[in-house]
This record gives structure tokens, C-alpha cells and sequence, in this order.
């Protein structure tokens, strides 16, 4: 990918951009290089941060939010479901109440991430607590709540019996109802 070697080259001569080096982690992410992308996405969080901690700007302050949501999703992707948690924790503490589009989008991902985490962790309740939140978050959104709905429905099934099974087909059902 030609934006793969572009970016390298534009982050090797601008090491200090952090919007570069979150691109390029997130290009990373998209070609297989989850190690990459995590050191790249890192960096670009510590540089995000001292920014903040220099002028309190709401608008590094979002940067930030969706580089720590990005982060805890390339952590699940390199498999450190553990070390996934706290970036989106600090990503959700953020986000907050806000009830704007690109909050609720973030929040939905960040609690969807985070029941992932907890389910790959052997956390199922709290994977369950986590996907609902997420559910809740996403609204009326479909595409958001069907891909919630079913690994909640994993996660049901997993806990074996069948009054969790049983409500595992129970959460399908209704997402198939409230998509058509």
C-alpha cells in the first residue's frame, strides 16, 4: 500500500505530528501490523496529552478520546485483551454524558470493545454489563446494535444451561424483529 510507505516517510521526518502517527497506526492496523499500530498510536497519546496539559483545548481533548478508543481496539486486535481495559476507560470517563453523534459512536465502541475484552478475559458478567451498555448506547443505530446483539448473544450461550441459552436465541429473535 503506497499510504503505508508514504507515512512511514512523513512520521520518520515529522516525528512530534500526532495526527500522522495516528493515521499511519490506524493504516498499520489495516495491513496486519498491530504491533506497529500500537507503538504508533501510543506516541501519539503521549503527545496528545502534554498538548492538553498545555492549553485544555476541547478539541485535543476528543483526540485524545477516539486515539485511546483506537488503542484499546488495536490491543483487542493484537490479542492484550488485559492491557485493551484502560484506554477504554480513560476513552468512556471522557466521553461522559456527552450525547452528541460522534460521542455516542464512540461511547457504543468503546463499551463494545470493552465487553470483548472482558468476554476474551473470562469476565463473562461483566462482558454481559459491557455489551448491554453498548446496546443501550447504540440505540436505534442497526448495523451498531446487531453486531452487539450478537456477541451478547455468544456471550449468553456461553455461560451454558439452558435458561442462558435459551436467552441467547431470545436476544437474536428480537434484533431480526427490530431490524425488519
Amino acid at each position: 500500500m503506497p499510504a503505508f510507505f508514504v507515512l512511514d516517510r512523513y512520521c520518520q521526518e515529522r516525528p512530534n505530528d500526532e495526527s500522522a502517527l495516528h493515521l499511519f497506526s490506524l493504516v498499520c492496523e489495516r495491513v496486519g501490523h498491530y504491533d506497529l499500530a500500537v507503538e504508533l498510536i501510543t506516541k501519539a497519546i503521549s503527545i496528545l496529552e502534554a498538548k492538553y496539559e498545555e492549553s485544555e483545548d476541547p478539541a485535543i481533548e476528543k483526540q485524545f478520546t477516539v486515539a485511546n478508543t483506537n488503542l484499546g481496539r488495536l490491543r483487542v486486535a493484537n490479542g492484550d485483551f488485559e492491557g485493551a481495559l484502560e484506554p477504554l476507560e480513560t476513552a468512556l470517563g471522557l466521553i461522559g454524558d456527552d450525547d452528541s453523534a460522534e460521542s455516542r459512536v464512540l461511547r457504543t465502541q468503546s463499551y463494545f470493545v470493552t465487553g470483548l475484552s472482558k468476554f476474551k478475559c473470562g469476565d463473562l458478567n461483566g462482558a454481559m454489563e459491557s455489551f448491554q451498555l453498548a446496546l443501550d448506547s447504540a440505540g436505534e443505530d442497526l448495523t451498531m446494535g446487531g453486531h452487539i446483539s450478537v456477541l451478547l448473544a455468544q456471550t449468553l450461550w456461553s455461560f451454558g444451561g439452558d435458561e442462558a441459552q435459551e436467552s441467547a436465541k431470545s436476544q437474536l429473535l428480537q434484533w431480526q424483529v427490530d431490524d425488519i
